[in-house]
């Protein structure tokens, strides 16, 4: 079979199994890489009504506006109406406080949204491969999601109420992808910055999928067909978290085998909040409930919000004071705590705050400088968040805890060692955190990930005041 005829009857059959109607209006997100190229050719070969949207980021200065001209060019070739945005990506994530790469794929959908609407397209086509899949779980794997992100790329996600993202590549191979566009003679453009693996994804791409395929040259498939079966499993456990009944005591809760647990702690708080709760913050919640003993105890999570355990069950609430959590928590019911833009963050263990800034950012430069003269330490450090992954928080130190500094793996005893941190002070000191990645101990230098170099954007400001 050739690749062409395995590509369209994998898409075929994807587009079948997610009940998209023959001939339904599609949009393609159109990048001009090879993957999306083939996405808007073979929707159209296969008679689907196909527009397409680009959007420039304005990240990569000439070759983000041959990628737009190509795209252009290859939608005129095919008679495809195409839309394009573009946007200062580099500037929303200086003013909204967020990584390159949040802040890009954040405008991207919200442009795709806004396209779909306005020409009333009820299917927005991504073009996510086996290969994409396969680097997610690999990706997830790494950072310790828990099975939720081993399911990989889901088949379909909503946009909007009206407006479902839908993936008709999912179940080819790169190979077939390229082999489709040899066939039919299509050209494409190539991101320069896929070679940098220094972006973790590009390591995984680049050093992790060909060992993968070493071990099993289907690794792609085995990765979907595990993929498919876990989203089976996980849909009977959320099925079964959904019938339990609403204001369970701390008791009942605390019963509950641990899947059924951490699905409850999460609808609960998806009730006041429109963000998901972290793996790290569902288990410190989890642990909570577990070693309640009858004594009201709160814990601060992300979005500002307050997570109360009493013995009348689990609540969660917006704090009254955005600024500052309360101070009374004990030491050891700490649990990690987001460090959210122009906000002071506090670490109750040292009553230490943490505050976090945008570069240039004048307000609050004016506003952390009113507190220097209030306290006795005083720590300021420039990083990049380009490269970080995750939500950025703060937690106490644990056993085996390191981070790489100026290319050297280094041992967080081993550095309060070297800063004369007296003993009984050690695990009171908090660690700024991305993800599963240690990037600053106050008074060490910062981790490689965050360092600041010449040609790093995203910059921020970190300050540690005690």
């Amino acid at each position: 079979m050739s690749h062409t005829a395995k590509v369209r009857a994998a898409f075929a059959s994807m587009v079948r199994g997610l009940c998209i109607p023959d001939g339904a209006g599609i949009c393609a997100a159109l990048s001009g890489g090879s993957d999306s190229v083939t996405l808007l050719h073979c929707a159209r070969s296969l008679g689907y009504e196909v527009s397409a949207v680009h959007v420039n980021h304005r990240i990569r200065p000439g070759e983000a506006e041959r990628d737009r001209d190509f795209c252009i060019s290859l939608c005129r070739s095919l008679d495809v109406p195409l839309e394009v945005g573009e946007f200062d990506v580099p500037e929303t994530a200086r003013l909204e406080g967020k990584t390159l790469e949040e802040a890009a794929r954040d405008v991207r959908y919200a442009c795709f949204a806004e396209v779909c609407a306005e020409h009333g397209v009820r299917y927005l086509a991504t073009a996510h491969n086996a290969r994409d899949n396969l680097e997610t779980v690999l990706f997830n794997l790494a950072r310790g999601s828990s099975g939720r992100g081993l399911c990989g790329i889901p088949p379909s996600r909503p946009l909007t109420d009206d407006v479902l993202v839908v993936r008709p590549l999912l179940r080819c191979s790169k190979e077939d992808i390229l082999g489709y566009l040899e066939e039919n003679s299509l050209a494409y453009v190539t991101d320069s910055t896929n070679a940098d693996t220094a972006y973790t994804r590009n390591f995984i791409r680049a050093e992790l999928v060909p060992r993968m395929r070493r071990i099993n040259p289907s690794a792609e498939c085995a990765a979907s067909r595990l993929c498919e079966a876990l989203r089976r499993d996980m849909e009977y456990l959320d099925e079964k978290a959904s019938e339990l009944p609403a204001g369970l005591d701390a008791a009942a809760l605390a019963a509950l085998p641990p899947p059924l647990m951490t699905r409850y702690i999460a609808r609960l708080y998806a009730e006041i909040s429109p963000f998901s709760l972290e793996y790290v913050h569902i288990e410190a919640v989890s642990a909570l409930l577990r070693r309640f003993d009858g004594r009201t105890v709160c814990a601060d999570l992300p979005d500002g919000i307050c997570c109360e355990v009493s013995r009348s069950g689990l609540a969660f609430l917006r704090r009254r004071t955005a600024d500052l959590p309360d101070v009374s928590a004990d030491a050891d019911e700490i649990v990690p705590s987001p460090v959210l833009p122009d906000k002071l963050t506090y670490f109750p263990a040292d009553g230490s705050y943490l505050y976090l800034s945008a570069q240039n950012a004048d307000i609050n430069e004016k506003y952390i400088k009113e507190h220097i003269n209030i306290y006795k330490l005083f720590i300021h450090k420039q990083v990049s968040f380009d490269k970080i992954i995750g939500s950025v928080y703060i937690r106490a130190r644990q056993a085996g805890d390191r981070y790489r500094l100026r290319g050297v793996g280094r041992s967080v005893r081993k550095l309060m060692n070297e800063l004369a941190v007296p003993p009984g002070e050690r695990d009171a000191l908090p660690l700024l955190c991305a993800g599963e990645d240690i990037i600053w101990l106050p008074g060490a230098e910062v981790s490689d990930i965050v360092y600041k170099r010449p040609q790093s954007g995203n910059i921020f400001n970190i300050y540690y005041i005690k």
